[in-house]
């Protein structure tokens, strides 16, 4: 079945990405200059619920049981990019913060200009191209600069290495992941953040690599997954890694959405995705695997990032929890000069992360670790 909607906000049309969940698949898709889309392979008498992203702006729906045709009035949420609620809570943006002289590496699937020049395209195995923007492209441009919102990690150097899978550049392949730990390693960074997982048997030539680093004092940092597991992904569950969970508001996602809910428990029955965890509307992010108390939490859902092509961009997952970790870590490390370039098997870096972590409730510490990192 088709849904052809026309989608409205303050009677303007919604020009933009716009998603539909339909009882957890979610379709994507763009809207025209005059606020039209169409979705295909909606199931029959299914009740979708509508998110939708403008490129000028955070505009989000709160329409349930979507009819086949018609006009969808969204609501403007009231976000001002200039003061992001995914820094704000990590106190990223305290006056003076900054992370001067601090290296950042990143390893995804692939960068691009304006991050890695020249830009190394990937290798296409299979018939699969790559896909715009990339992860990877999407994970740099939470910690750059733009005029939207201000950077998490003011003054860092960032570092980034492509490391796509020869059979697919939308994956990562861990051949190329241990050549990047080693390379951002002898590089000189403070810190690697890395926002992928694979489930089942460790890599050996990863884990070589993520022991080499550790060994020199580079902080490790991972995105747990989203597969609501009970423990985190590879290599997120090496014991020399951060993991990562994730958090959110659901001031800053719609009320009653069937994608994102806040409640007080949790029924598994449920399509809800979000469990309270703190008063003040803080909740943990459910498809977010849970942590142990080595990993720590970070927005994970609700955050904005501009693409490469102009676009504003709605991500969600603990891909994006771990570079903001990898940013207060960077903030941290800059602020505290003897943390940085000392060995040890539980290099100095973490311990300084970890003293920064607020943790609302002990009980629930498989969801957030040690809880989440305040620079200020």
């Amino acid at each position: 079945m088709s849904l052809s909607l026309r989608l409205v906000c303050n009677g303007k049309p919604v020009v933009g990405s716009v998603r539909l969940d339909v009882g957890g698949k979610v379709l994507s898709a763009a809207t025209d200059k005059r606020g039209e889309v169409v979705f295909r392979g909606v199931a029959p008498g299914s009740e979708p619920t509508i998110t939708a992203i403008p490129h000028s702006g955070y505009w989000q729906t709160v329409y349930q049981g979507v009819p086949t045709s018609g006009e969808i009035h969204c609501e403007a949420l009231p976000t001002d990019l200039s003061q992001p609620w995914w820094l704000a809570l990590l106190g990223l943006l305290a006056p003076g913060v900054s992370a001067d002289g601090v290296s950042i590496g990143i390893i995804d699937n692939y960068f691009g200009p304006p991050w890695e020049e020249p830009p190394q395209v990937p290798k296409v195995g299979g018939k699969k191209q790559l896909e715009q923007p990339t992860h990877g492209q999407l994970i740099a441009s939470l910690l750059t600069t733009h005029s939207d919102f201000p950077s998490p990690c003011p003054q860092a150097s960032l570092k980034v290495i492509s490391a796509p899978s020869v059979d697919n550049p939308n994956r990562i392949g861990m051949a190329a992941v241990t050549e990047g730990i080693v390379a951002l390693t002898d590089g000189g960074v403070d810190v690697i953040s890395m926002s992928f997982g694979k489930y089942g048997a460790n890599d050996r030539g990863v884990r070589n690599s993520l022991e080499y680093a550790a060994s020199r004092g580079v902080l490790l940092v991972a995105a747990s997954g989203n597969s609501s597991l009970p423990s985190p992904a590879f290599p997120a569950c090496d014991h020399r890694v951060v993991a990562v969970s994730g958090v959110a508001m659901p001031g800053y996602l719609p009320d009653n959405s069937l994608a994102f809910q806040s409640m007080a428990g949790f029924d598994s029955e449920a399509t809800l995705k979000l469990r309270k965890m703190a008063e003040g509307g803080l909740c943990f992010w459910l498809p977010s695997n849970e942590i142990d108390d080595q990993g720590v939490a970070a927005p994970g859902a609700g955050i904005i990032v501009r693409t490469p092509d102009g676009r504003l961009l709605d991500v969600v997952g603990t891909s994006f929890a771990a570079p903001l970790v990898a940013a207060a870590a960077a903030v941290l490390i800059a602020g505290k000069s003897s943390f940085r370039n000392r060995i040890s098997d539980l290099d100095h870096n973490r311990k300084l992360l970890y003293s920064h972590c607020s943790l609302t409730d002990r009980s629930r510490a498989n969801l957030t670790g040690r809880g989440i990192p305040v620079v200020a």
